[in-house]
């Protein structure tokens, strides 16, 4: 009995739109333009600032995932296709 692995290739592409589409989404960020030199406005700015800072760096780190899936499906397909080619040169 073999364990046959298969790949869905489509499903990959999938997955790399939907990390490619939310990192756009999480870098879609509304500046903090307040002119207040409230202490509690300036607390929150920074904290506004730092939030933006990370939601750059998740959504960097999201395109990479996405990049990254996108390889995988690529290789997956052209392993696949050497494979059965190699396949149906074997003579018996």
């Amino acid at each position: 009995m073999s364990n046959d692995l298969t790949v869905d290739e489509s499903g990959l592409q999938s997955a790399s739109a939907n990390f490619s589409s939310s990192a756009l989404e999480m870098a879609r960020t509304n500046a903090d333009n307040s002119s207040s030199r409230k202490p509690s406005v300036l607390g929150a700015s920074a904290f506004a600032a730092e939030v933006q800072t990370f939601r750059a760096a998740y959504s960097n780190r999201l395109m990479q995932h996405g990049s990254s899936v996108a390889t995988a499906a690529a290789r997956y397909a052209a392993s696949d296709g050497i494979g059965s080619q190699s396949i149906s040169s074997v003579t018996l």
